[in-house]
């Protein structure tokens, strides 16, 4: 190639704009050619990739161009023309996984363009049937004489490619080479999501990299792709078979999704990152706290142990049982004495705000039934006395489980006979005690039962 054509054609690169500037940076690291200088130069230009558009090519004069065309004419890469016998790429990148229906171009029926970016800055390494070798970039922007393109073929009627690995097609300066196996393509409900908030690595797909985003009964999320760039993000949904966009937003901002919904995150990247082969997402959720008023909080009786009340708590959200320490804390006020009130504290704590105070009493301890003594149609109950009981109440039944009949006694009492009993029947009883606080009976817990045949 005349030395002057190649002078001219870098410095019309570097001096375009800021795409041509990239471009130009690449420019001698795009090829390296088993053969001659002048096989290596021609290299450069015979796999030329995507026209530059418009507003950044290079501005080459029409003297530069035709020098250019002869040069190309002239110098004949021995390596390519001989016929290519297999490809692959280069390094880590020996596949893409692309997930359905994302990303594909298009094209004629049964064959779908790929999109350039995941092999962007790469290198295809072509062995040729002589036994020649070389590497070209893939897809150099720059290579503005003849086209590349790839794609793969399939036989089905969707609008992309079912699951599974397909071939890619090349066409390098006139001729096909096939890099078997170099598409892998999965069902979206394959793609690793984030459910809710978290961070998974993602594979960029075309000029986008997506995630699964699953979301909860958040509203609010931030969603950012790593590294920063000043992409935006578009948010999507699968609607009859497509992705559609229903929302786009900053990098890093937030956004109101609807809970308990799945939406397909992707993050447009632009050319400072296009050689990436893998983005990370991270997603933080804001989730609407439950005040403790809306929930159930059930109490168990406080039985008097002479020490100071500690009551057992349990609160449901729906079917959750909340957590102590987690999802809740309590406090409760000291005493001890049989009537006092018992103050305790429900405050609200993770995805629980508020609190709940609720408010109960001491009652007197487990009676003891001493003697139970049948008679005819009638039994004798005689029981011992607890502390700080107002008054006790005496339930029996020929039904162990229920049936139950009461007789309440005053504080004074600690014998009962009860009369008008069916004769040779088996009789239930068991005795408890109550404490009278503002007119209404707060009763502790039964004695053991005791069974008795009356007479």
């Amino acid at each position: 190639m005349k030395k002057k054509t190649i002078a001219v054609f870098l410095a019309a690169m570097i001096s375009a704009q800021p795409y041509g500037m990239v471009y130009a940076e690449d420019f001698s690291a795009d090829v390296s050619v088993e053969s001659s200088e002048a096989e290596e130069q021609n290299s450069e230009f015979s796999d030329a990739g995507e026209e530059l558009p418009e507003e950044v090519n290079p501005i080459i004069s029409a003297e530069d161009v035709i020098e250019a065309e002869n040069f190309e004419a002239e110098t004949v890469n021995a390596a390519s023309s001989s016929a290519i016998k297999s490809i692959q790429l280069e390094g880590q990148y020996k596949s893409v996984t692309y997930y359905t229906p994302v990303n594909f171009g298009f094209g004629e029926k049964n064959k779908y363009s790929i999109v350039p970016s995941p092999w962007l800055g790469k290198k295809l390494k072509i062995t040729y049937e002589n036994g020649k070798t070389e590497s070209i970039g893939v897809y150099k922007p720059h290579r503005i004489y003849g086209r590349n393109s790839a794609y793969i073929v399939y036989s089905g009627s969707q609008s992309a490619p079912q699951a599974g690995s397909y071939d890619v097609h090349f066409e390098l300066g006139g001729k096909e080479a096939v890099l078997k196996n170099g598409i892998q393509v999965r069902n979206l409900s394959q793609m690793p999501a984030i459910t809710g908030r978290g961070t998974k690595e993602m594979a960029v797909t075309g000029t986008t990299a997506y995630v699964c985003l699953k979301t909860t009964s958040a509203t609010s999320y931030t969603i950012k792709g790593e590294p920063q760039t000043n992409a935006y993000l578009t948010i999507s949904q699968l609607k009859n078979g497509k992705l559609e966009q229903v929302l786009s937003v900053e990098n890093g901002k937030s956004c109101t999704l609807k809970p308990n919904s799945i939406y397909y995150i992707g993050m447009r990247l632009y050319s400072s990152v296009l050689d990436l082969d893998k983005v990370k997402f991270t997603v933080s959720s804001t989730v609407p706290k439950t005040q403790m008023n809306k929930t159930k909080i059930s109490i168990g009786t406080v039985t008097y142990t002479g020490s100071n009340a500690k009551p057992s708590v349990t609160v449901k959200n729906g079917n959750k049982t909340l957590r102590q320490s987690t999802d809740y804390t309590i406090s409760y006020n000291k005493t001890s004495k049989v009537g006092a009130a018992v103050r305790i504290t429900i405050t609200g704590k993770g995805s629980y705000t508020g609190k709940v105070v609720k408010t109960i009493y001491i009652v007197p301890g487990r009676p003891t039934i001493s003697s139970v003594r049948a008679g005819k149609k009638n039994m004798t109950i005689t029981y011992k006395k607890t502390a700080g009981a107002s008054g006790y109440q005496i339930a029996y039944s020929t039904n162990q489980k229920s049936g139950y009949k009461y007789v309440n006694l005053n504080n004074k009492t600690v014998r009962k006979t009860i009369s008008k009993l069916a004769s040779g029947k088996k009789y239930y009883v068991k005795v408890r005690a109550y404490r009278t606080i503002n007119g209404k009976k707060y009763y502790g817990n039964y004695s053991a039962v005791k069974a008795m045949k009356v007479k």
